[in-house]
């Protein structure tokens, strides 16, 4: 099923038709034009493939990035923890 010609056909359209203001887009890896099926509108430069929801991802992804960039930080930036063995453990 995986390799179904239709789904392969699909599974490449994903990438392939994205319109170049999604391949451009500062959150690309984020949502990956997410589903062909969605991809309803035409972009600002008229180039049609554009996921009518992209709006709403930009300004979720935006504020989500503040707080993810954040955590990482504080995640890198701690020593790493000495692995423990739990009480009902056996050595």
């Amino acid at each position: 099923m995986v390799f179904d010609p239709e789904q392969v056909k699909f599974g490449y359209a994903k990438s392939e038709t994205l319109p170049r203001y999604c391949r451009e887009c500062a959150y690309l890896k984020d949502c990956w034009g997410e589903c062909p099926k969605n991809r309803l509108l035409r972009d600002p430069h008229g180039e049609p493939g554009l996921n009518y929801l992209c709006a709403g991802f930009k300004r979720f992804f935006a504020h989500a990035r503040r707080g993810a960039d954040a955590l990482a930080a504080k995640i890198t930036a701690a020593p790493a923890a000495e692995p423990t063995i739990g009480a009902g453990a056996v050595r």
